[in-house]
Protein backbone atom coordinates (compact mmCIF):
# COMPACT_ATOMS: atom_id res chain seq x y z
CA UNK A 1 0.00 0.00 0.00
CA UNK A 2 1.20 3.53 -0.72
CA UNK A 3 3.89 4.50 -3.17
CA UNK A 4 6.36 2.03 -4.63
CA UNK A 5 7.95 3.97 -7.49
CA UNK A 6 8.91 7.60 -8.04
CA UNK A 7 10.63 9.32 -10.95
CA UNK A 8 13.60 10.08 -8.72
CA UNK A 9 16.28 10.71 -11.34
CA UNK A 10 16.45 13.25 -14.16
CA UNK A 11 16.30 10.38 -16.69
CA UNK A 12 13.12 8.96 -15.17
CA UNK A 13 11.59 12.45 -14.96
CA UNK A 14 12.36 13.06 -18.64
CA UNK A 15 10.90 9.66 -19.55
CA UNK A 16 7.73 10.54 -17.64
CA UNK A 17 7.56 13.97 -19.31
CA UNK A 18 7.79 12.28 -22.71
CA UNK A 19 5.00 9.83 -21.79
CA UNK A 20 2.79 12.70 -20.64
CA UNK A 21 3.41 14.85 -23.73
CA UNK A 22 0.53 13.05 -25.48
CA UNK A 23 -2.79 11.71 -24.23
CA UNK A 24 -2.31 8.65 -22.04
CA UNK A 25 -5.34 6.33 -22.07
CA UNK A 26 -6.27 4.70 -18.78
CA UNK A 27 -6.11 1.29 -20.47
CA UNK A 28 -2.34 1.72 -21.06
CA UNK A 29 -1.42 3.85 -18.08
CA UNK A 30 -0.74 1.28 -15.38
CA UNK A 31 1.64 -0.67 -17.60
CA UNK A 32 3.70 2.34 -18.68
CA UNK A 33 3.63 4.14 -15.32
CA UNK A 34 4.25 1.21 -12.96
CA UNK A 35 8.00 1.78 -12.53
CA UNK A 36 7.79 5.59 -12.73
CA UNK A 37 4.74 6.71 -10.76
CA UNK A 38 3.72 3.70 -8.70
CA UNK A 39 1.05 4.88 -6.29
CA UNK A 40 -2.00 3.05 -4.92
CA UNK A 41 -4.36 6.01 -5.01
CA UNK A 42 -3.36 6.96 -8.55
CA UNK A 43 -3.73 3.38 -9.76
CA UNK A 44 -7.11 3.11 -7.99
CA UNK A 45 -8.26 6.19 -9.91
CA UNK A 46 -7.02 4.77 -13.20
CA UNK A 47 -8.63 1.39 -12.42
CA UNK A 48 -11.95 3.09 -11.68
CA UNK A 49 -11.83 4.79 -15.08
CA UNK A 50 -11.34 1.43 -16.75
CA UNK A 51 -14.06 -0.32 -14.71
CA UNK A 52 -16.52 2.49 -15.42
CA UNK A 53 -16.01 2.09 -19.16
CA UNK A 54 -13.60 4.99 -19.64
CA UNK A 55 -10.52 3.00 -20.62
CA UNK A 56 -9.70 5.47 -23.38
CA UNK A 57 -9.91 8.49 -21.07
CA UNK A 58 -6.74 10.58 -20.80
CA UNK A 59 -5.23 10.22 -17.31
CA UNK A 60 -2.48 12.83 -17.65
CA UNK A 61 -4.22 15.26 -15.29
CA UNK A 62 -4.49 12.56 -12.61
CA UNK A 63 -0.78 11.80 -12.95
CA UNK A 64 0.11 15.51 -12.88
CA UNK A 65 -1.95 16.05 -9.72
CA UNK A 66 -0.17 13.12 -8.05
CA UNK A 67 3.26 14.55 -8.94
CA UNK A 68 2.21 17.98 -7.65
CA UNK A 69 0.97 16.34 -4.42
CA UNK A 70 4.34 14.60 -4.05
CA UNK A 71 6.18 17.87 -4.71
CA UNK A 72 4.28 19.64 -1.93
CA UNK A 73 4.58 16.72 0.49
CA UNK A 74 8.24 16.05 -0.29
CA UNK A 75 9.26 19.62 0.47
CA UNK A 76 7.17 19.72 3.65
CA UNK A 77 8.53 16.38 4.95
CA UNK A 78 11.84 15.62 3.18
CA UNK A 79 13.08 13.24 5.87
CA UNK A 80 10.19 10.84 5.32
CA UNK A 81 11.09 10.00 1.73
CA UNK A 82 13.20 6.91 1.14
CA UNK A 83 14.11 7.94 -2.42
CA UNK A 84 15.75 11.34 -2.50
CA UNK A 85 14.82 13.50 -5.47
CA UNK A 86 17.34 16.07 -6.71
CA UNK A 87 16.47 19.69 -7.47
CA UNK A 88 17.18 19.03 -11.17
CA UNK A 89 14.67 16.19 -11.15
CA UNK A 90 12.05 18.35 -9.41
CA UNK A 91 12.59 21.02 -12.07
CA UNK A 92 11.66 18.55 -14.82
CA UNK A 93 8.70 17.22 -12.84
CA UNK A 94 7.39 20.72 -12.06
CA UNK A 95 7.55 21.78 -15.70
CA UNK A 96 5.68 18.61 -16.61
CA UNK A 97 2.83 18.94 -14.13
CA UNK A 98 2.46 22.70 -14.59
CA UNK A 99 2.16 22.29 -18.34
CA UNK A 100 -0.63 19.73 -17.90
CA UNK A 101 -2.51 21.47 -15.09
CA UNK A 102 -2.48 25.00 -16.47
Amino acid sequence: MGTWATPNTPAKARKLAKLLARPLPASRATDVLYDLVGDDRLFDTIGANIRDGFGQSDVRSSVARKIKEWDEYYHATPGLWRNKITPATWAVLRRTYKKILR
